[in-house]
């Protein structure tokens, strides 16, 4: 098993969002050499300048991930994003797009705050639970996009 910890590091002028689209399990976490950037505008950010990032142990699938952001993370977009396996634990607020595409599998839990907008913007799998408030079109299909019906638990 392997755990991801990602401490959301303190911002100055916080009023661009992150878009984090490489925090996902199965894509990302299992490449010891990979790189992880994310965006903030048009630059293109190390992770390591928006996280304090902790790895421990070492996982052979994404089912073996868990992901564990701590911090604020309301500003954070895109988190999850066609994840298919492994688990993401938000402990605060998350930004919009938080489980866009999710589909064969996995869980992303929001435990200790709310979702922005399009929170598992059309979901196909896995599941999501939000412990806390979830802002307009959670679980639809995107503008002009076709949906599929979303079951809500």
């Amino acid at each position: 098993m392997m755990k991801v910890i990602l401490e959301v590091k303190e911002r100055h002028k916080p009023n661009l969002p992150i878009e984090a689209e490489c925090i996902t399990p199965p894509k990302n976490f299992l490449d010891p050499e990979r790189e992880f950037h994310v965006w903030k505008g048009n630059k293109e950010l190390d992770i390591t300048d928006v996280f304090h990032v902790r790895k421990d142990g070492n996982a052979k699938s994404a089912e073996q991930v868990e992901i564990i952001i701590r911090g604020d993370s309301s500003h954070i977009k895109r988190v999850g994003e066609y994840m298919d396996g492994g688990k993401i634990l938000i402990e605060r607020d998350i930004g919009m797009h938080c489980g866009n595409f999710m589909s064969a599998g996995g869980l992303i839990e929001i435990q200790g705050g709310d979702a922005d907008s399009w929170l598992g913007r059309e979901i196909h799998g896995g599941k999501i639970l939000c412990h806390g408030n979830a802002m307009d079109y959670a679980g639809s299909g995107y503008r002009g996009g076709k949906s599929r019906a979303c079951k809500a638990d």
